[in-house]
């Protein structure tokens, strides 16, 4: 029964992440009391944190891609974590850059 709710949290999560055009990606981990682990990546595979986020059953339940609906929290989540990952992507940029020029 897990297994289901695992699989279908993550084809909710997919699809709300495609539905915003973000460029993030995740991986539900488990569901336990009523929560999903999940870990969220770059486009390019790298963790955007190293600790998995518990996301509420309620966020994964009112989503509801027929209707094209996402529970506002978990939107919330999902601009922050793209916020986060762009951060994270331009500061390691800026890195390379200043090393090269050493």
């Amino acid at each position: 029964m897990d297994r289901k709710r695992v699989e279908d949290a993550q084809r909710k999560l997919e699809w709300a992440i495609e539905s915003l055009n973000l460029g993030i990606k995740c991986m539900v981990i488990s569901y336990k009391d009523e929560k999903y682990k999940v870990q969220f990546f770059t486009r390019e595979d790298r963790l955007i944190r190293a600790v998995g986020f518990n996301i509420s059953g309620e966020w994964i339940r009112d989503t509801i891609p027929m209707k094209d609906d996402i529970h506002g929290e978990l939107k919330n989540l999902l601009v922050d974590l793209e916020e986060e990952a762009k951060r994270k992507k331009d500061l390691n940029s800026s890195v390379s850059k200043k090393s090269d020029t050493e």
